[in-house]
C-alpha cells in the first residue's frame, strides 16, 4: 500500500498550511537572502543619509560654540574651552580636521559623520575573529547602525558623535570578553584593547569614563577579568578625566559652570531615555540634548521582545540546569552593564546632577546589542529565529527611517533662517529696524565664511539693530521693526511669539514661522 507523507508546513489532519507555518517554511528556504536584504538595507539607510543630510539642519548654539572654539589657533581653542568639564580632546581633533579640510559647518560635521560610520563598521570588524557566527555579527551591526541617536549626533559638531562611536567599540570589546573569557594570550590582548578604548572614551567625555568604569566592574563581577587587573585598568581609565577635573577645580574660575542648569532626574527620565534609544519620528530639542517623546519605537520592540522571551522560557523550562548558550550569557552581561550605567547615573545625579539625555547616549549600543543577542539565541527552529530577527531589523529600520525623513525639515533651532531673514530684510528695506536678543554668534556656520561682515552687521547692535530682552523690551516703535528672539531649546515658540505680539500691538504685528525662534514683524505706530 502506498502512503503519502504529510506535506511540509501542514498540520496533522489539515490539508492547508497555516499562515505562520507557511511563512516559517518560506523563511527556512530563503532565510539567508531575506536577512541579507534586510540588514543591507538597514546599513545603507544608516550610512548614506548620514552624509547627504549634513547641511539639512541649522547650526545651533552648542555647535556654534565648537565652531568658534576650533576656527582659530590653539590659544583660542584653549581659552574658549578651559571651563568645559570635558577634556579638550574632541576640540583638538576637530581643530586638526578643520585645518585639513578647511573650516565650515558641513565640513566640520563630516568629522562626526566619519567617526559614527567607523563606529558602525567596527562591529563586524571587531567580531570577525570570534566564535560569534557571521549572521549574528551582521544582525548586531544592523542593530547598532539603525540607532536614531547615532544618526542625529553623527550630524553635529559636538563630542557626542565620537562618544557614541567609542561606546559602540567599547560595547563590542566588552562582548568579546564576555563571549570568550579564557585566560592566555588572546584574552590578554583583548583586555589591552578594552583598556585603550576606555582611555579614549574617558578623554572624550565624562560619561565615556562612566561606561568604561561600569564595564570593568561587570567584567570583574562575572569573572571575565581578574580583580587586581580590573582595579588597575579602572585607575588608568580614570586618569585623564581626573587630571582635567582637578586642574579645572583648582585653577580655573567658573569651571564646569555650564552644567549648573542640570536638574535631578526622576523616573520619567528613564522612560524618555528608552524612547530615545528606540527613536521614532521627529526629535525634540531640550537643554540636555535631543529626545523622542513618542513611545511607538519601544512599543514595537517590546512586542518582538515579548515573543522572544516567551519562546525562550517555554523551551528552557524543560532544560533547567543546563549551561546557558554563549549568546544568552553575553546578553546577560550587557544587560547588567546597561542597568549599572542607568542606575548609578540616576542615583549620583540625585546629589550632583549629571544626567542628561545626551550624556546617556553611551547606553544606546549596549541595549541594542543585548537585544540582538537575545533574539538570535531564541531556542527552536532556525526559521523561527530568522522570523524574529527579521521582525527586529524591520522595526529598528522603520524607526530610523522616520528619523531620517524628519531630518529633511528643520527641527533644530533655525538660526540659519533667522540670519537669512535679517540679511534679506536689511537688503530690501534698509530703514527697517532689527531687534531682539540678537547675537553675532548666530551667524557662525550660516555662510561659508562665519565672519562675513554683512552677516555679522545684521546682528550687531547699532542705530538700526537693537539688543533687547523678552518680554520687557518688546514694544511698538516709530519705525517698522523685525523682532527675532531666542529663549531656549525648550521654549514654546508659538505661545511666546503671541506674547510678543500682544505686548507690542496685535493689530500691527504678525508672526513669522521660524523653528525655535520667536519672530514677528511690526509696522510703525501711528504718530
Amino acid at each position: 500500500m502506498h502512503m503519502s507523507s504529510p506535506s511540509t508546513g501542514t498540520r496533522r489532519g489539515d490539508d492547508h498550511p497555516t499562515l505562520l507555518t507557511g511563512a516559517r517554511d518560506w523563511l527556512a528556504r530563503h532565510q539567508t537572502v531575506v536577512m541579507a536584504v534586510l540588514i543591507g538595507g538597514a546599513i545603507v539607510l544608516a550610512v548614506i543619509p548620514r552624509w547627504t543630510q549634513l547641511g539639512a539642519q541649522s547650526v545651533w548654539s552648542d555647535e556654534q560654540f565648537t565652531l568658534s572654539q576650533t576656527s582659530g589657533g590653539l590659544t583660542r581653542l584653549r581659552d574658549r574651552g578651559h571651563t568645559e568639564i570635558h577634556t579638550p580632546f574632541f576640540a583638538m581633533l576637530v581643530w586638526l580636521w578643520n585645518h585639513i579640510v578647511s573650516v565650515g559647518a558641513v565640513r566640520a560635521r563630516a568629522f562626526s559623520a566619519l567617526v559614527t560610520t567607523l563606529g558602525i563598521a567596527c562591529v563586524p570588524l571587531m567580531l570577525r575573529r570570534t566564535p560569534i557566527p557571521a549572521p549574528t555579527r551582521w544582525l548586531l551591526t544592523a542593530a547598532v547602525a539603525t540607532s536614531g541617536l547615532g544618526f542625529v549626533y553623527g550630524q553635529e559638531i559636538r563630542p557626542y558623535g565620537l562618544l557614541w562611536a567609542l561606546a559602540v567599540a567599547l560595547t563590542v570589546s566588552h562582548l568579546r570578553l564576555e563571549w570568550e573569557p579564557r585566560t592566555g594570550g588572546p584574552t590578554a590582548r583583548r583586555q589591552a584593547v578594552h583598556l585603550g578604548l576606555g582611555v579614549l572614551a574617558s578623554l572624550t567625555h565624562l560619561f565615556g569614563l562612566v561606561l568604561a568604569g561600569c564595564s570593568l566592574v561587570v567584567l570583574v563581577a562575572r569573572g571575565r577579568m581578574r580583580p587586581l587587573r580590573g582595579l588597575l585598568f579602572l585607575a588608568v581609565v580614570c586618569l585623564p578625566e581626573a587630571i582635567w577635573i582637578i586642574h579645572g577645580r583648582l585653577t580655573v574660575p567658573g569651571f564646569a559652570a555650564g552644567t549648573s542648569w542640570n536638574a535631578r532626574p526622576d523616573l520619567s527620565a528613564v522612560t524618555l531615555l528608552l524612547q530615545s534609544v528606540f527613536s521614532w519620528g521627529v526629535p525634540s530639542m531640550t537643554n540636555g540634548g535631543f529626545v523622542w517623546h513618542t513611545p511607538a519605537g519601544p512599543a514595537l520592540v517590546i512586542v518582538v521582545l515579548t515573543v522572544a522571551l516567551n519562546r525562550y522560557w517555554r523551551r528552557s523550562a524543560s532544560s533547567r540546569g543546563t549551561p546557558s548558550p554563549p549568546a544568552i550569557s553575553a546578553a546577560t552581561g550587557l544587560a547588567l552593564l546597561a542597568v549599572l550605567i542607568i542606575t548609578s547615573s540616576w542615583l549620583v545625579s540625585q546629589i550632583t546632577p549629571l544626567w542628561t539625555p545626551r550624556n546617556l547616549i553611551v547606553v544606546d549600543p549596549v541595549i541594542r546589542i543585548a537585544l540582538g543577542l537575545l533574539v538570535v539565541s531564541v531556542p527552536g527552529r532556525p526559521a523561527v529565529r530568522t522570523l524574529l530577527s527579521s521582525a527586529l531589523v524591520i522595526v529598528l529600520t522603520a524607526g530610523l527611517a522616520t528619523v531620517v525623513s524628519a531630518n529633511r525639515s528643520p527641527w533644530k533651532t533655525d538660526f540659519r533662517a533667522a540670519v537669512r531673514l535679517a540679511m534679506a530684510t536689511r537688503h530690501t528695506h534698509p530703514e527697517v529696524r532689527i531687534a531682539g536678543n540678537l547675537d553675532p554668534q548666530w551667524a557662525v556656520g550660516t555662510t561659508s565664511h562665519p565672519d562675513d561682515p554683512r552677516t555679522v552687521a545684521a546682528l550687531t547692535p547699532d542705530r538700526y539693530v537693537s539688543r533687547l530682552t523678552f518680554p520687557s523690551g518688546v514694544r511698538l516703535a516709530d519705525h517698522d521693526t523685525l523682532w527675532l528672539m531666542y529663549l531656549s531649546p525648550q521654549a514654546d515658540t508659538d505661545s511666546n511669539t503671541q506674547i510678543m505680539i500682544n505686548t507690542a500691538s496685535p493689530s500691527q504685528c504678525h508672526p513669522i514661522a521660524i523653528t525655535g525662534i520667536l519672530a514677528m514683524y511690526c509696522t510703525a505706530r501711528a504718530k
